[in-house]
């Protein structure tokens, strides 16, 4: 079964990183002119050096963030107050750098001024501008997380809606996949020669019957999931026609775990299944079909088995049989949009006995449910 894994958010995915660099680029720019107008244009003439100086300021606070970077996002890992501890002192320590080798390169340029004994304000700006980053760092952050947020679930919206739409579809096709013309006819046929013989009981049991399983078949809740314990009802309505139309030829055995249930799955999922077993179980050949049904829960998962002891599967691939139909291929489509890939949908020979064996393998908890 292939199911589908999740990796953790990073915290500069590639839907961000130019924007991000773009914005660290705009941020240091930003800091060169305000560099430029309070303090040299303020306070001194202006020299083409002390654009020069304000550069290498830029680029070296510029190369420490790649550092900073790194440390934030490996220690945000840990617990909370480790966590803001070693942040606070990766800040410190990276701006006692930045600040130590700006006011270096400074006195390269400037040999005559006297700025060492300014120290510390020069390092309280220093871990402001840094101070100031690992704040611009956490709000891209976390706008990057909030906009993966959206993105999901604008998928998990947009995946809820088709599988609504294709339950939707399933319903109102119904008669196409479920209760074919083949099917309403023989059903007919069947009451009719009931009425010929005079065996009106009988004819008007199967007409109620067939009534409500129509009934309930053509219900316009439009439910997207259903506890399996009604899936089966509907199938024991199906069944119950079928039985009148065929007496002793078909049997069935249904086996349901009282822990299954109340476990979620898509309506009407089992009917085509059940259909295909009777069309080609029981109308397949002469002698007694039995039909079973089973559920089951496992590993996490809602096993269930739907079994025939008719001809089984012919070996053409190409074959319709062999295919398993429209609804075979519908059942598939419902599914595969239920839950991506975390699912099993087989049909192949019951490598048991004789006969077909259909399997489905379903997650117990969903997100659509």
């Amino acid at each position: 079964m292939n199911t589908g894994s999740q990796s953790p958010i990073a915290p500069q995915p590639r839907g961000v990183l130019l924007p991000w660099w773009a914005l660290q680029l705009l941020a240091w720019a930003l800091y060169c002119v305000v560099s430029f107008l309070s303090l040299t244009l303020w306070y001194g003439e202006p020299e083409w050096l002390h654009v020069v100086q304000i550069l290498l300021e830029a680029v070296s606070g510029a190369l420490l963030v790649l550092p900073l970077e790194w440390s934030l996002r490996h220690v945000q890992r840990l617990p909370v107050a480790l966590s803001f501890a070693l942040q606070l002192l990766c800040v410190a320590a990276l701006a006692f750098l930045w600040n130590v080798l700006r006011m270096t390169t400074f006195q390269i340029f400037f040999p005559d001024a006297k700025i060492w004994e300014e120290f510390g304000g020069w390092y309280f700006a220093s871990i402001l501008i840094f101070a100031l980053w690992t704040t611009l760092h956490y709000i891209v952050q976390a706008y990057s997380a909030m906009a993966e947020e959206q993105a999901r679930a604008q998928k998990e919206h947009l995946r809820r809606v088709t599988a609504e739409g294709q339950s939707r579809d399933a319903q109102l096709q119904m008669l196409r996949y479920q209760i074919n013309p083949h099917f309403i006819f023989n059903t007919m046929n069947s009451v009719n020669a009931l009425v010929a013989t005079k065996r009106n009981s009988e004819a008007r049991e199967m007409i109620e019957r067939f009534s409500d399983f129509l009934r309930l078949t053509l219900d316009d809740e439009d439910r997207l999931f259903v506890p399996l314990e009604e899936e089966i009802m509907t199938i024991n309505r199906y069944l119950s026609v079928e039985k009148m139309r065929f007496k002793d030829r078909l049997e069935t055995v249904i086996d349901i775990k009282p822990d299954c249930h109340s476990v979620p799955v898509p309506a009407l999922i089992l009917q085509p299944v059940i259909e295909n077993a009777v069309r080609h179980g029981v109308e397949g050949q002469h002698a007694q079909c039995q039909i079973t049904i089973t559920a089951k829960r496992q590993d996490g998962e809602l096993v269930v088995v739907i079994t025939d002891t008719g001809p089984g599967l012919s070996g053409d691939a190409h074959s319709d049989k062999r295919r398993g139909g429209i609804g075979m291929r519908n059942i598939a489509a419902r599914l595969a949009t239920a839950y991506g890939d975390n699912y099993v949908f087989t049909i192949e020979n019951n490598p048991a006995a004789r006969g077909a064996m259909v399997t489905m393998r379903l997650p117990v908890e969903n997100g659509l449910a």
